[in-house]
């Protein structure tokens, strides 16, 4: 499926959080006069949220171009449309996804040092020490983390199940006959 909002975008990213942690922090940061601010939570695709806004330089009444706040599961897709083909004007929404970024790194981190991590956040640990090569259990995950064992291994199955950070995804297998001399010897497919 194709994602219009990338293909017409000048730049975008995609941010691990809610998406109004993104558009309030981005709205403070960025002082500048708004218009044209929206919210919206219908979509083609099903129900979303986001938030568009255009941007004015200071003084001068010109667009720098527009950002659009779309939520996602756990993540927010940001989606930028430059006004000009200025330097400035790359440079200012550079630093605007750059400053994005930073913030989520520093919340994901305050986050887990204040609460601690998720169970998913602990499979995906199982499955990255695994590709380090260390041996590791949900048992030795569940007493490292203060984890139900069980309650982890359910959590592991829905995290195998949607496809995520390490798991195999489940791809249905094919049993094609093996030709012999009781084989027919037509193999074409009439499907």
């Amino acid at each position: 499926m194709s994602d219009w909002r990338r293909e017409k975008a000048d730049l975008w990213a995609t941010l691990r959080g809610d998406w109004w942690y993104f558009a309030g922090a981005f709205f403070v940061r960025y002082t500048m006069p708004t218009t044209n601010a929206t919210y919206g939570n219908i979509d083609s695709g099903g129900v979303t949220q986001n938030v568009s806004a255009i941007l004015q330089t200071s003084g001068l009444g010109q667009s720098l171009g527009s950002i659009t706040f779309v939520a996602g599961d756990d993540e927010t897709h940001v989606y930028i449309t430059y006004a000009n083909e200025e330097e400035y004007t790359a440079v200012f929404w550079q630093g605007a996804v750059k400053f994005l970024r930073e913030m989520s790194a520093h919340a994901r981190h305050f986050r887990r040092e204040a609460i601690g991590p998720t169970a998913e956040e602990v499979i995906e640990t199982y499955y990255r020490r695994r590709a380090k090569g260390v041996k590791v259990t949900m048992t030795q995950l569940a007493k490292e983390f203060d984890f139900n064992p069980n309650y982890l291994r359910t959590v592991k199955g829905a995290y195998d199940k949607a496809g995520k950070w390490g798991s195999k995804s489940k791809v249905a297998s094919v049993h094609l006959p093996v030709l012999g001399d009781d084989a027919p010897s037509d193999t074409s497919d009439t499907t």
